[in-house]
């Protein structure tokens, strides 16, 4: 390094000169880059190349992931919240209905008049369903298809049988005092309003479709009969429609009116075959089978009257197993029976209690009825309680009530999807859907 002076300034220089920069490239050394140039910036190896494709693809499958589980949860949110929804009208019916219910001697000992219950258990084998928690594919299984049918005071019911074809007024009746209520699966007509091919066939293929009614028939005198029930029951249908085998149209839900009081139900059923008119009381056949149909379809411009008549049962959708049971005093010991070794109530029902004959009083008709996968349990209008607590034969001077305390309905509910399941079901529950109970008490005397 030198120094020179000058006599304005002093300046330094150095005598050894800065090495060129070179780049190199495959074939040797190039031109030398000026000073101050930046260096191009280098690309990704191959090596870094999978790597960050492979993060990237595992962290769009993770919000993948996360993004089909949100959607699942909301659509099973909705479906959980539909159901629910949907079971709220029939608790507050069945409560509404199981209050005004009539029970032997209506509660008074010695009297004329009762009611009636009834439970029909039925199971129906090879139905097919969604197969639970899948998008596609079908299994089949057995459902469950009870029936019950009971007689309330007629309390805040009035007829919605058209007052005649072309017009919706409500038929104007008399003073009916009594209805006969019954629960169950409907069956869908055909588009025209005529019976449809029975449940596990047509529209009704499905087991996640079927649908759970009720029916409140009204017994009025005053309303007079055209058409003859099989039971000896005379309804007037008020308005026309298909015609129905038999010419039964209690089934097509033309109406919800008879021309019988309970009393003239009560000499029929003291006079004659207490099962036969019981069952005859029921829905049990293709064509006896009530309908429904859900979705009335326009005819030149409007609805017909008995298209509107046949909406009228309609309850609840996709509903599959409807399980109807009953909590007795089956040993007579003037308590529920409960489960051995255990305080939980025992739940009776089906062919394997009605075999065991459960709650069969002595020497008079069996509340049962057991034909193959068939079992009705009846329960007469006279089996009343003296309040001896000792059993006998009804119509003693020491007898007791073989009327359940309790009824309970639990059923099967479905998304419309059929996706939804309830886990953790044991043996015998499975096949999708949740279970819901609703439980009343029976009117004693």
């Amino acid at each position: 390094m030198h120094t020179i002076r000058h006599p304005q300034s002093i300046m330094h220089y150095s005598t050894s000169q800065p090495a060129p920069l070179w780049t190199v490239g495959p074939l040797g050394p190039l031109a030398p880059r000026p000073l101050g140039a930046s260096v191009p910036p280098r690309g990704f190896t191959l090596t870094e190349m999978i790597v960050a494709v492979a993060v990237s693809a595992l962290m769009l499958g993770l919000v993948s992931q996360i993004f089909l589980s949100t959607q699942q949860a909301v659509r099973r949110g909705i479906g959980i919240s539909d159901s629910v929804a949907g079971t709220r009208p029939v608790a507050q019916q069945l409560a509404l209905d199981a209050k005004h219910m009539l029970g032997p001697q209506d509660g008074k000992p010695g009297a004329a008049g009762g009611g009636l219950l009834v439970i029909h258990s039925h199971t129906i084998n090879n139905v097919s369903v969604p197969r639970p928690g899948a998008i596609t594919g079908e299994i089949t299984r057995s459902i469950r298809d009870d029936q019950l049918l009971f007689i309330r005071r007629a309390a805040g019911i009035a007829p919605i049988t058209p007052e005649a074809a072309g017009n919706l007024v409500p038929y104007a009746a008399g003073d009916p005092q009594h209805a006969r209520v019954w629960y169950g699966h409907l069956v869908r007509t055909t588009a025209a309003g005529a019976a449809g091919p029975g449940l596990g066939k047509g529209d009704d293929v499905l087991g996640t479709d079927w649908m759970l009614g009720r029916q409140a028939l009204l017994m009025d005198p005053s309303v007079p009969a055209s058409v003859t029930h099989s039971n000896g029951f005379g309804s007037k249908s008020l308005v026309t429609g298909p015609s129905v085998p038999g010419g039964t149209v209690l089934g097509l839900g033309y109406t919800d009116l008879v021309n019988r009081s309970l009393d003239d139900l009560i000499v029929a059923l003291s006079s004659g075959s207490y099962k036969d008119i019981a069952e005859a009381l029921l829905y049990l056949d293709k064509y006896s089978r009530l309908h429904v149909n859900p979705t009335p379809t326009l005819a030149t411009g409007s609805i017909s009257t008995f298209a509107v008549a046949q909406t009228h049962a309609f309850l609840m959708n996709h509903v599959s197993d409807v399980l109807v049971e009953f909590a007795a005093d089956v040993n007579l010991d003037g308590k529920i029976d409960t489960v051995t070794g255990g305080n939980a109530i025992q739940w009776y029902g089906g062919v394997a209690d009605a075999a065991a004959g459960v709650a069969v009083p002595p020497d008079t008709y069996p509340p049962k009825r057991v034909q193959g996968s068939d079992v009705m349990f009846v329960w007469q209008h006279n089996d009343e309680d003296d309040g001896t607590g000792k059993g006998a034969v009804t119509g003693s001077t020491t007898q007791v009530s073989y009327w359940p305390y309790l009824v309970r309905i639990r059923y099967r509910v479905h998304d419309k999807a059929g996706l939804l399941s309830t886990p953790g079901l044991t043996d015998g529950q499975s096949g999708g859907g949740f279970w819901f109970e609703h439980v009343f008490r029976v009117r004693r005397p």
